[in-house]
């Protein structure tokens, strides 16, 4: 899909536009070498709507004959936020997501 066709994305910036981009160029370019069995995209975002139209739009897709999986965490990004004082949960959100992100074979 061309983030330029996608009536649902428009609203997106385009740093969010050029990641999904070039994670779909990685994620073909992958899977045309026989690398990987599966595609399991995790987007780490502190935005609802990203997150959602982003796994509406391109989770379930079939990419060389594999369903990509798309999935999102709760976190809200508040540990970024001081003057928010965040606390323990939202320290433990953010541990969840960077746990998430160490187990991945390629991050953008």
């Amino acid at each position: 899909k061309d983030f330029r066709t996608d009536r649902e994305l428009r609203r997106l910036d385009g740093n969010s536009r050029s990641l999904i981009n070039c994670a779909m160029a990685i994620e073909l370019e992958q899977l045309s070498k026989g690398s990987y069995s599966k595609s399991i995209w995790l987007v780490i975002t502190d935005s609802p709507s990203v997150g959602e139209t982003t796994r509406t739009t391109y989770g379930g897709e079939i990419v060389k004959g594999i369903k990509r999986e798309l999935i999102t965490t709760g976190a809200k990004g508040i540990q970024t936020r001081p003057a928010r004082s965040p606390g323990t949960e939202d320290w433990a959100e953010a541990a969840i997501d960077w746990m998430l992100l160490g187990e991945s074979n390629v991050s953008v």
